[in-house]
């Protein structure tokens, strides 16, 4: 659907924020699931999401690997390393095969 490289630049912060007007973001087919692959990044890099509950979960993405985000949920982005965190970011349209991965990995 759309395919982007997205910069943080070092010291530099993504505010805690939803993007709740996407009406096709989700997990059903045929819905924009927003999958993150970490290019350049350093363990300075933390993401935070947080639940239904306000519960917050804190992650490295690290590099290489494919990171589902459902960006309807509150999330923020931190980057207090000296490096520019560098993410090759696609939204996809979710069919039963990317259901399946992003599920196993859960």
């Amino acid at each position: 659907e759309r395919v982007r490289l997205m910069r943080l630049s070092a010291g530099g912060e993504l505010s805690r924020h939803a993007d709740i007007t996407d009406r096709n973001a989700g997990l059903t087919p045929g819905k924009i699931a927003r999958l993150h692959l970490p290019i350049v990044t350093n363990p300075g890099v933390k993401f935070t999401s947080w639940s239904l509950e306000n519960k917050p979960n804190i992650v490295h993405m690290t590099p290489a690997s494919w990171w589902y985000l459902d960006v309807r949920k509150p999330h923020r982005a931190v980057n207090e390393g000296a490096l520019d965190r560098v993410h090759l970011v696609a939204d996809a349209i979710v069919n039963d095969e990317l259901l399946s991965v992003i599920n196993k990995s859960c």
